[in-house]
């Protein structure tokens, strides 16, 4: 499916096929990634388009742990991250899932940065009890909350910023 270039969000499949590229740069034998998170032993792709979580690390004490990916393009922007909560009229991402943690992307424009934020989802969810709502995406079809993107970082327990050629900040 074509991008459509009126809108910076894109659209559904467009970004779920970028979505996996940059989880596998990331969380494949990314030496950044395993500097980060020296307590994952493996990680694991969930596929399909509607899973409730995409990531399960395994761990090396045994345990697992459910990740929730999302990319924000305009967040450097904007200031705000986008937490969807709805999508033509069901519930949908923080929402329903069943993942411990979220992993926020946010890119750069005009840089080859990248930051990184993990955040646990309970912590994400009080958090975004008290944040505005917005509709956004191609007929406003999606159901978000707008959080500061200082708030996610204040309340995040992993955040680094990567680099295209891999050095870490």
């Amino acid at each position: 499916m074509p991008r459509n270039n009126n809108n910076p969000a894109g659209n559904f499949l467009t970004d779920l096929q970028h979505e996996r590229k940059v989880l596998n740069y990331l969380f494949v034998n990314n030496p950044t990634t395993t500097e980060h998170l020296p307590l994952v032993k493996d990680v694991f792709f969930i596929e399909g388009m509607f899973s409730y979580y995409d990531l399960l690390f395994a761990m090396v004490d045994g345990t697992v742990e459910r990740v929730e990916c999302k990319i924000d393009k305009l967040a450097q922007e904007t200031g705000n991250v986008c937490v969807e909560i709805e999508c033509r009229g069901k519930p949908s991402s923080l929402s329903i899932t069943t993942s411990d943690s979220y992993c926020f992307i946010l890119p750069n424009h005009g840089t080859d940065e990248t930051e990184i934020i993990f955040i646990k989802t309970s912590n994400l969810k009080s958090i975004t009890n008290d944040t505005p709502t917005v509709n956004i995406g191609e007929g406003n079809v999606s159901k978000c909350h707008l959080v500061k993107r200082e708030t996610i970082t204040n309340g995040a327990y992993l955040n680094w910023t990567i680099r295209r050629n891999q050095n870490a900040k």
